[in-house]
């Protein structure tokens, strides 16, 4: 068994969030705002066409729903300690890199920033040995076991 990624910090000794722990975070959030999205875009588009619906949500678009989407998922992981929802049902937390404080606001804009701009990008870095992606590295920000 490969024995699990950890860093220290300041003299603290932190486990690294695990790839699969992220994704499922990710995927609560997701699915925490998901009902509300769909509810305000047809209520805002008046409209029963999912392909619409759909294509905006993926383009992007300057409706109210789509702008708070946005920016839920831009400050998500600085509101509660350094978790978003989904951190902390999977018990993983953001954190400053070099301090070990938990992620703030302006920190959780700059590493989700790079994921609406540069997803690819900013997911293949994932893989790396700290688990960081684009976002993280550029913010100096990790993923931990809370």
């Amino acid at each position: 068994m490969k024995p699990k990624p950890t860093i220290d910090i300041q003299g603290q000794h932190y486990t690294l969030a695990s790839i699969g722990q992220r994704l499922i975070a990710f995927l609560i959030d997701a699915l925490l705002v998901l009902p509300l999205i769909l509810l305000n875009a047809f209520a805002e588009h008046n409209s029963n066409d999912w392909l619409d619906i759909l294509v905006s949500l993926i383009v992007g678009g300057t409706d109210n729903w789509e702008i708070s989407f946005r920016i839920y998922f831009l400050v998500k992981d600085g509101i509660l300690n350094g978790q978003s929802f989904g951190k902390r049902f999977m018990r993983i937390q953001v954190i400053v890199e070099k301090t070990g404080n938990p992620c703030a606001v302006g920190k959780s804009i700059i590493r989700n920033l790079t994921t609406n701009l540069f997803w690819l990008i900013d997911i293949v870095w994932v893989f790396g040995s700290k688990t960081q992606r684009a976002g993280d590295r550029i913010a100096g920000t990790l993923v931990i076991k809370a």
